[in-house]
């Protein structure tokens, strides 16, 4: 773990062979128990020159304190729900968040943005990913997000 708040807990990735691959937050209320992965990735990792530091001033006391002091300002976030669907995830920019919902416009797996933005209960987001290679792969070829606002409340997804 490079780091932990009262709520959530940041995670360096590394994927196969060491190799640095963004950050995720875990929340603190889901972690069952932390144990070091086997193999020689993560001593390699650390040899790195771009082995990432820990995001200075990240806020892991509260989902919207996380979700606002990430570094990923227009960038995308994949955001899990594990109690509402387990190995889902969805994947966007935040659009606004306040204490009650997040709004995300989304893009699919087909690198095509939603036309509107959805609200999910910001309470209901247990894991927050951004910066890793999947992440990045579907930016590089994702179109320019349209201007879009924060629309009618019929769009909220609980």
């Amino acid at each position: 773990m490079s780091a932990v708040g009262k709520k959530w807990a940041l995670i360096a990735n590394a994927r196969d062979g060491g190799y640095p691959d963004g950050f995720t937050a875990i929340r603190l209320k889901d972690v069952i128990a932390v144990r070091r992965r086997a193999g020689f990735e993560d001593a390699f990792a650390k040899t790195r020159t771009d082995w990432p530091e820990s995001p200075l001033h990240l806020d892991l006391d509260s989902t919207r304190g996380l979700l606002e002091s990430a570094p990923t300002r227009g960038r995308l976030i994949a955001i899990e729900r594990e109690r509402k669907l387990e190995d889902a995830m969805w994947v966007g920019v935040p659009v606004l968040i306040d204490k009650r919902w997040t709004w995300m416009h989304e893009v699919d797996a087909d690198a095509a943005w939603r036309e509107e933005p959805l609200a999910y209960r910001t309470t209901s987001i247990t894991r927050v990913t951004w910066g890793d290679s999947y992440l990045c792969a579907l930016e590089a070829v994702l179109p320019a997000r349209p201007d879009v606002g924060v629309v009618a409340t019929k769009m909220l997804r609980d």
